[in-house]
């Protein structure tokens, strides 16, 4: 036997078992394929000195073959201090050979270059406890103890070697052992984990559900804080909104104010109540800044924001204003900051309206809304003194006959194309255009016209007269298609 620390063994067979050990744990083919230097040093304890056992004649000729595997000649092969230090190399930390058999050795080669096959029976060692991390409780790993240290494991080595200088260079081509789960106590950090079934694995657990109650309770006042100032947020910002606001001046974006073709300005009027919670409803307007008489009114709805900087004000319904062009739905949410501030669309590029609560210009506001309300009142009474029809368009279309007149309200305006002048228009002409350009009505002013048609089909030239901030076109045509107009009874402006 080699001057190895030696120990009763079982039969070599015991290591042929299909995947299993002798402790029952699962076993590795491990195909190491690397070389080891096998005068380096090993961790094994070795006693006695590796000298050759020559036996005499008389010898068991199995037990001179063992002899002469131990030698550490060239023609003999690797010896198994040979293979147990190249071992040790290849082991991780925490294991060590503890005894190594050589069971057969072949020389696969010849005598000038030898390459030993070899198998070997043998034994590993644990030098330390290993543990396996299962889980993780405050700083500290938890770890199961899987193996103690000085636990011994059993296994099957197949080597090659070849002859380098005066040294053999051994190949691992497999390794038959246990797996050794988890890692070394001695790897892991100084009071950096407990054992899962200790004292201190429980009282770790005790400190960290008392952790865990002491955040959920921190959490559950900051909660109730939280709660407190959204409330009282929510609060200050409920009684700055609930009222009525008005606009101080008309939409703006980027210093240009929102103007239709005809220069009416868009402006804003909004009734909100208090609500409940977070929410509320109440009244928006939206009105011809120019004339807040002409106006239409819809639903709103309104909802305070966590932060208690603005309301989202949403529109019952759609809504279109002719006479500014404007138009809004339940689609397109506006803001509404505590001071006043309403924007419109999206936050890149809004109009802005500047409203005011309960102040100076929403008396004044009510004040031409009063008065627009009883100039209305007026024109439908005008309107229905002289049973005038309302004059649209152009003055072909009012169905008048040669040599006849009607009597027809007509509003004020700029923007129509005219033909002549003092008061004779052609056909073709804007009835409220012709009526600025003779100074019968100021634009967005409305009133009852006499219009008169010609009598017959002689000719007629249509002359171009400025008048009025109106320059008019001038034409050929018949006196059938002139029209003179008269006023008969205008409504004040606002």
């Amino acid at each position: 036997m080699h001057p190895l620390k030696t120990r009763q063994r079982q039969p070599s067979t015991h290591l042929n078992r299909v995947g299993h050990d002798h402790h029952g744990g699962r076993l590795l083919r491990i195909a190491t394929g690397g070389r080891a230097d096998a005068t380096r040093r090993s961790k094994m304890t070795f006693t006695g000195t590796n000298k050759c056992a020559w036996l005499g004649k008389a010898t068991l000729a199995g037990l001179v073959v063992l002899s002469l595997a131990a030698c550490s000649k060239a023609g003999d092969g690797p010896t198994e201090k040979d293979i147990s230090n190249a071992l040790a190399l290849k082991l991780p930390a925490g294991i060590e050979v503890d005894d190594l058999d050589i069971q057969v050795s072949e020389n696969m080669g010849n005598k000038v270059e030898p390459d030993y096959e070899t198998r070997s029976n043998v034994t590993l060692k644990l030098t330390d406890d290993f543990y396996q991390v299962v889980r993780h409780v405050l700083d500290k790993d938890v770890v199961h103890k899987t193996f103690s240290k000085g636990q011994t494991i059993d296994g099957t080595l197949i080597t090659d070697a070849t002859m380098q200088g005066d040294h053999w260079n051994i190949t691992f081509k497999r390794m038959d052992v246990a797996n050794v789960t988890g890692t070394p106590g001695r790897q892991f950090a100084p009071n950096s984990y407990v054992l899962d079934d200790s004292s201190d694995y429980k009282a770790l657990l005790q400190k960290q559900a008392q952790q865990e109650a002491d955040q959920a309770k921190e959490a559950a006042i900051e909660q109730a804080k939280e709660a407190k100032e959204k409330a009282a947020r929510i609060d200050v910002l409920r009684k700055q909104i609930v009222g009525a606001w008005v606009a101080r001046e008309p939409a703006i974006h980027n210093g240009a104010s929102w103007a239709a073709n005809n220069g009416n300005r868009l402006g804003i009027e909004l009734t909100l109540n208090p609500g409940t919670d977070t929410s509320g409803d109440g009244t928006g307007v939206i009105y011809n800044f120019n004339n807040p008489g002409n106006q239409v009114s819809v639903p709103v709805g309104y909802v305070l924001d966590d932060s208690g900087q603005f309301a989202t004000i949403t529109f019952g319904r759609d809504v279109t204003l002719q006479s500014v062009g404007f138009e809004v739905g339940p689609s397109g949410p506006w803001k509404l900051s505590g001071d006043g501030k309403l924007t419109i669309g999206p936050d890149n590029n809004n109009w802005l309206v500047v409203l005011e609560k309960n102040g100076p210009a929403l008396a004044d506001w009510k004040t031409k809304v009063a008065r627009a309300g009883k100039l209305q009142q007026e024109a439908q009474e005008l309107s229905l003194k002289y049973n005038a029809a309302v004059a649209n368009g152009r003055f072909g279309s009012l169905g008048l006959s040669l040599n006849s007149f009607g009597y027809f309200w007509v509003t004020g305006k700029t923007e129509g194309q005219i033909w002549g002048g003092h008061n004779v228009y052609g056909f073709e002409s804007d009835v409220g255009t012709a009526a600025v350009h003779a100074g019968l009505l100021k634009p967005g002013q409305s009133g009852v016209i006499k219009i008169q048609r010609g009598a017959d089909q002689s000719g007629f030239f249509f002359p171009s007269v400025a008048a009025n901030g109106i320059t008019s076109s001038s034409r050929s045509g018949r006196r059938a298609d002139a029209y003179a107009i008269q006023l008969v009874q205008a409504v004040p402006l606002n």
